[in-house]
């Protein structure tokens, strides 16, 4: 068993929806068991706004990419069904 983080690379602007489909594959797929979280970096911070209004948003600390906590198994020569999961979820282009 070898559970690590990987960086999976986006569009940007898809983070949320890549988090969502990916979450939902598994599940159908049957192998949630072998993707334990899925992070998107994010901070809070305050802008200035017209008028001097103050506004808190959410910011990405890396757009276009997501981090998968996953099981990718013992024997990294083959892939396997977590990898072939994250991997050919539509708008992933790279881990």
């Amino acid at each position: 068993m070898s559970i690590e983080w990987y960086a999976i690379h986006t569009y940007v602007g898809h983070e949320y929806k890549v988090k969502k489909n990916i979450l939902s594959r598994a599940r159908s797929l049957g192998i949630a068991d072998k993707i334990y979280q899925v992070a998107i970096p994010t901070e809070e911070s305050v802008e200035h706004g017209r008028g001097g209004k103050k506004e808190v948003v959410e910011r990405k600390l890396f757009p276009g990419y997501i981090f998968v906590q996953m099981d990718l198994g013992d024997n990294p020569e083959e892939p396997n069904e977590a990898w072939e999961v994250v991997r050919y979820t539509p708008g992933v282009t790279g881990f």
